[in-house]
């Protein structure tokens, strides 16, 4: 908090407290309760006086803590986006038939055609190559999987930020003089 935004606390001599400011260092101000004057600190006597809130200062963010933060944050993220993109990035599974319609499709042939079919197919082998939908799956679910490994790197990442912030907040705490962190009471 600066000077010229402070506020501060000087009690009359009837108990009643005066809020003043820094410009009024040195000078004078009117009791509100009993109507006469006090004396105001001059500034640097002023400095030591409680700020009017009573409250104490702003704690501030310790780096570690900022680390701790934004690790959960990155980690969080990448780990949700590495599980998403498989699903999203490869897109439908194609359907397969149906086997009431290759069933019907053997039924519709005589014997000996159907067996001819099998022995022909099983001498070339069953490859008939990749069809263009099958070879952009493949592709897709390639790429995929290497966004999201990289995601995973990313999460892992941010999870050792995230530890290393926790841990560098936990040692960086104040200590009171029994050992406790401050502010906090042993049982």
């Amino acid at each position: 908090m600066t000077a010229s935004s402070s506020r501060y606390r000087v009690v009359c001599a009837c108990g009643r407290e005066a809020i003043v400011g820094p410009g009024q260092a040195g000078g004078q101000v009117v009791c509100r309760g009993c109507g006469g004057m006090v004396a105001v600190p001059r500034l640097r006597d002023l400095e030591v006086v409680v700020d009017a809130a009573g409250a104490p200062p702003a704690r501030r963010w310790h780096p570690a803590q900022g680390w701790l933060v934004v690790g959960l944050c990155v980690a969080t993220m990448a780990a949700v986006a590495a599980w998403l993109v498989p699903h999203r990035l490869a897109g439908p599974r194609p359907a397969l038939p149906d086997d009431a319609l290759i069933r019907a499709a053997v039924e519709s042939v005589d014997a000996a055609t159907a067996y001819r079919a099998w022995q022909a197919m099983r001498a070339s082998g069953i490859d008939r190559g990749t069809l263009p939908e099958e070879l952009r799956l493949q592709q897709a679910t390639t790429a995929a999987g290497r966004i999201a490994a990289v995601l995973w790197t990313v999460a892992a990442i941010g999870a050792i930020a995230a530890a290393a912030g926790g841990l560098g907040w936990l040692v960086a705490r104040p200590r009171s003089a029994a050992g406790t962190p401050s502010g906090e009471t042993v049982p």
